[in-house]
């Protein structure tokens, strides 16, 4: 790896495991759109959570590296400096989802709404 500090050596496992919790990520999130369901969109938001709270532990151990100078070269602080930027974009990838979520704009879901309004049981339908 880098001849660096153990520092660098944490933020690129940080990277590596954040970046592929990510790609996971996207790939529920191309699900869900594929099929547009609230079951689909629970799914897709937990997996962006989990990827946002990765990336945001990346980017702290990014912010506390991007600051040493000794010894660093440009890819290094190019991928620390990618982090941080890409820590936003997943936030905002993460409050779509969740918008979506608040809005149910054109979600079919059958599973909330019974059909047969004696559907439960008989106390339930009394009342």
């Amino acid at each position: 790896m880098f001849s660096g500090n153990t520092a660098t050596q944490i933020f690129l496992l940080f990277v590596l495991v954040a970046s592929m919790v990510g790609i996971a990520s996207t790939l529920a999130g191309a699900h869900h759109l594929r099929i547009w369901r609230t079951e689909s969109l629970a799914a897709a938001a937990a997996a962006a959570t989990i990827a946002w709270t990765l990336t945001l532990l990346a980017m702290g151990v990014a912010c506390k590296e991007i600051h040493t100078r000794y010894g660093r070269n440009k890819r290094l602080k190019t991928l620390e400096a990618f982090m941080i930027i890409l820590s936003l974009f997943e936030l905002l990838y993460l409050l779509a989802l969740h918008a979506g979520s608040v809005t149910r704009e054109g979600y079919a879901n059958t599973a909330a709404t019974p059909k047969n309004p004696t559907y439960g049981t008989p106390a339930a339908t009394a009342v």
